[in-house]
């Protein structure tokens, strides 16, 4: 996308993505950091979501998909820190579960990720090969993120569902102990 819309080198725009990288690991530790002061999951969750997703529609609308390149940077960077908030889904499905089944609980979380990462690069690389000859590459990439964008709104949804844990183990079933 950054090599073929904005024409930048390879070096360069792997630069851009780098802040990504690195806000996710700024942002996985200072916010579980902030969960635990707080002692919520949900309310941390809901906030870092809703930056994601505002994230995704300034990608998606901003400007047909091209944003200015210094725009681009900081919303690479924030698209990383709020992206943070999965980790806060491990957290709470190891907290609404029976702790005998915390590995079963979070490895469950990890299907949606995964989901996610098998089915819309398959649908984004479609949307790529399909239209390639009819649209431009700015086009072709905000077609094609209009699904990703899709899927973000599918996950925010799922989000608002989350049971708020206050950061202890809620699970009142049987074989909790407690």
């Amino acid at each position: 996308y950054i090599i073929d819309v904005y024409g930048l080198d390879m070096v360069t725009a792997s630069k851009f993505v780098s802040l990504g990288i690195i806000g996710m690991a700024v942002g996985s530790f200072f916010f579980g950091k902030v969960s635990d002061m707080l002692v919520r999951r949900k309310l941390p969750m809901q906030v870092l979501g809703t930056v994601y997703l505002l994230t995704w529609v300034i990608l998606v609308f901003y400007e047909g998909g091209k944003p200015p390149l210094g725009l681009l940077q900081v919303l690479m960077f924030t698209m990383g820190v709020s992206f943070a908030t999965v980790t806060l889904t491990w957290v709470c499905a190891k907290e609404v579960n029976d702790p005998n089944y915390a590995g079963l609980s979070t490895s469950f979380v990890n299907i949606g990720g995964f989901l996610g990462a098998a089915v819309v690069p398959i649908i984004f690389g479609l949307v790529l090969d399909t239209y390639k000859d009819v649209f431009t590459a700015q086009q072709l990439y905000n077609k094609g993120f209009i699904f990703c964008f899709i899927s973000v709104v599918v996950g925010y949804a799922a989000l608002m569902v989350i049971k708020e844990t206050d950061c202890k183990n809620i699970y009142g079933g049987v074989g909790n102990g407690t």
